[in-house]
Formats: structure tokens, C-alpha cells, sequence
């Protein structure tokens, strides 16, 4: 008697099983990455008289590090770009509010460059913020 053989089928691999799982090893490194924000490490100077303020109205907030670094509300600017920068911020805005966060070993220019593009502008609203009080 004679037996009819039957073709070997093809092998098969099943793909759903491995795209899940490299799309949870995604999900997980997604989850799990630290992005940089985009402030600058600044040591501020303390104030022995400084109040706490806690200001709930539309916030310009200029940050200089030490080595004349210039952030407006977390995005990095140019000294040429501060004037028109802080001018369309200040149209979006009814009553602006500039904070000056400086380092303390900030070059005492770039905070008066601050000031008075500030007043050029006709910001009366103008903040330096300093660590807050101790009890």
C-alpha cells in the first residue's frame, strides 16, 4: 500500500506577539525619558526684606543666568530679540507683569539691559525674584 505525502507546509512566524512588544518597549522608553527643561540652573540672591508675592496676573518672565544667558517665559532669546520679544508678549497680555529672575552672579549690565528695555517699553509692573523668605 501506498501512502500519499503531503507537502511539508511553510513555517510561519506569528509577528503580532513581537510588534506588542516593541511597541510597550516604546511606550516604556517614552514614559521613562527625562527631557531638559528649558530653565536655567540659577542660584538667586537672597533677601533678608523680600515678600512673598503671589502674582495671578499674565507673567513676562525673563531668566539670565551667569553667563548672560537670556530666557523669556522658557525660550531661548538674543539680546537684539528682547525688545520686539517682550512687545508681543505684552499685546497678548492686559496687565503684564515682568519678573526678573538673575542669578547672583549675573553681570549687573544685563540686568539693567532688562530694566530698561522694560521701560522703554512702558512696563510699570517689574519684579526681581529672589529666594523666598526663610520663617
Amino acid at each position: 500500500m501506498q501512502f500519499r505525502r503531503t507537502p511539508p507546509e511553510a513555517a510561519q512566524v506569528n509577528m503580532t506577539p513581537l510588534i506588542d512588544v516593541v511597541f510597550l518597549l516604546l511606550i516604556f522608553f517614552m514614559v521613562s525619558t527625562h527631557f531638559p527643561d528649558r530653565q536655567l540652573p540659577l542660584d538667586l540672591p537672597n533677601a533678608a526684606t523680600g515678600e512673598v508675592e503671589r502674582l495671578e496676573t499674565d507673567l513676562l518672565l525673563v531668566s539670565l543666568d551667569a553667563s548672560g544667558q537670556l530666557l523669556l517665559n522658557g525660550q531661548p532669546l538674543v539680546e537684539e530679540e528682547l525688545e520686539s520679544q517682550l512687545m508681543e508678549g505684552m499685546q497678548r497680555m492686559q496687565q503684564p507683569t515682568l519678573i526678573i529672575q538673575a542669578d547672583r552672579h549675573t553681570p549687573h549690565q544685563q540686568v539693567v539691559l532688562v530694566l530698561d528695555t522694560a521701560r522703554r517699553l512702558g512696563l510699570s509692573r517689574v519684579r526681581i525674584a529672589t529666594h523666598e523668605p526663610g520663617p
